[in-house]
């Protein structure tokens, strides 16, 4: 298994051999060994984990990553424990039959992984490209779904084909179970080819260019956030200004009502011109002894007539605003732009650095091997073993990234891996 996608021609020549036990091969045996139950116990804790908090399953995305979580708990169970094997030991115990059901799981475990990572790279590049009302009807849970059956389907397809190729006896002579655990078929240079196109061509390109693409987007996205953002911050300025100026208007307005005289020297305040009659004038000083005694009077002692509608002065509407107009206004516009801020974080940032931090270890641990085999002189068997398992590996660490970008899973596995005696109760 140590040859996970076996390119070589038929005119290479590989002694099929056991290989020799060293202090090197044992020690390897068992971190594989040990890396096999991490990842076994680190996929089915991220499982866990999604299954028993809803909020982690409401985001159509974070379905990708529980596929991807599936792809590694099927490596750890059979791909990890094959190299294992054959690394410690320097030969194949199990016989053919093992061999060849654990490759078939193995292979559709590591190709659902691959095109799942694709998916996850997709993904991200239609969040910034589009609003994100767009983003969600495009990646909502349905068509998310339905991405993640169409990975898993391609893996089983491929997985299938060359297990039917292997039982049908295709080069089959060309292997000794006894000593290794390796698919005759991928002795075929056109499968190999077909293969490699399928598993690492195709989804390599796409990642890069998915994710060279929403760098790109991402980093427009943020100029426009900060170029509106001092444009915004002035405009909000100015109309605190025009609102204050119209405030202090209608309080100058409402002044000068209650203060006006109704005839001045026997004349009509609207300026028609006519005198005033005794009567009138009589009136006028009726009037305002009555407005005057009426102002010390409650609503209590004045039922029919309705109460004052009292309107804040210039001084106490400027109670709340400093010298430069900032004060509680300027607090809500920075606690607004915080929160503009806070969104941008949560719906971009975050999602742009678990994609640096998932694609950039995937990438270490799987680009050498295909390189590798590409460049390299064909000769050179236990490089090719060390690389593929290096290829495996991945999805042992898979789980420990989980848990650094997923703050939720992080809770969860401190919920339940730290004693309840040892967890800190908040002071009452």
């Amino acid at each position: 298994m140590e040859d996970f996608y076996y390119m070589y021609d038929n005119t290479t020549e590989i002694p099929d051999i056991a290989l020799p036990i060293t202090g090197l091969s044992i020690f390897l045996g068992v971190l594989l060994a040990i890396l096999s139950v991490v990842t076994l116990a680190g996929n089915i804790g991220t499982i866990w984990a999604f299954q028993s908090n809803i909020l982690l399953r409401q985001k159509p995305s974070n379905l990708l990553i529980l596929s991807l979580s599936c792809c590694d708990l099927v490596v750890g169970a059979t791909g990890l424990p094959v190299a294992s094997i054959h690394t410690g030991l320097g030969y194949w115990p199990l016989g053919k039959p093992v061999c060849i059901i654990a490759a078939f799981c193995s292979v559709i475990g590591v190709s659902a992984a691959m095109y799942t990572v694709m998916a996850i790279a997709l993904d991200r590049w239609l969040l910034v490209s589009s609003e994100y009302s767009t983003y969600l009807r495009i990646q909502s849970s349905r068509n998310v779904k339905l991405q993640i059956a169409g990975a898993w389907g391609a893996a089983i397809l491929i997985s299938s084909i060359e297990t039917i190729l292997w039982i049908s006896g295709v080069n089959d002579d060309a292997i000794e179970y006894t000593t290794e655990c390796r698919s005759p078929v991928r002795k075929d240079p056109l499968f190999v080819f077909i293969i490699f196109v399928l598993l690492f061509a195709v989804p390599f390109s796409v990642m890069v260019l998915s994710t060279g693409r929403f760098v790109f987007l991402l980093r427009r996205r943020l100029r426009r956030q900060r170029a509106r953002a001092p444009s915004a911050s002035v405009k909000s300025h100015h109309d605190r200004i025009d609102k204050a100026d119209e405030l202090s208007s209608t309080v100058s307005e409402q002044s000068g009502h209650h203060n006006k005289v109704l005839s001045v020297n026997g004349k009509d305040v609207d300026g028609s011109g006519k005198p005033a009659s005794p009567a009138s004038l009589r009136a006028v000083v009726f009037d305002t002894t009555s407005t005057a005694d009426s102002s010390s009077d409650t609503p209590a002692n004045k039922p029919g007539r309705p109460a004052a509608k009292k309107h804040p002065s210039l001084a106490q509407t400027g109670r709340n605003k400093s010298f430069f107009g900032l004060g509680l206004d300027a607090s809500r516009g920075a606690s607004r732009r915080n929160r503009q801020a806070q969104k941008m974080k949560n719906r971009y940032i975050k999602p742009a650095v678990r994609l640096a931090i998932l694609l950039g270890v995937y990438a270490l641990c799987t680009l050498p091997y295909p390189f590798f085999l590409i460049l390299a002189d064909k000769s050179l068997v236990e490089a090719r073993n060390h690389l593929s398992n290096l290829l495996l590996s991945n999805s042992g660490l898979n789980p420990f990234l989980y848990a650094i970008m997923h703050r939720k899973i992080r809770l969860f596995y401190v919920s339940k891996l730290i004693p309840s005696c040892c967890k800190k109760t908040p002071k009452t």
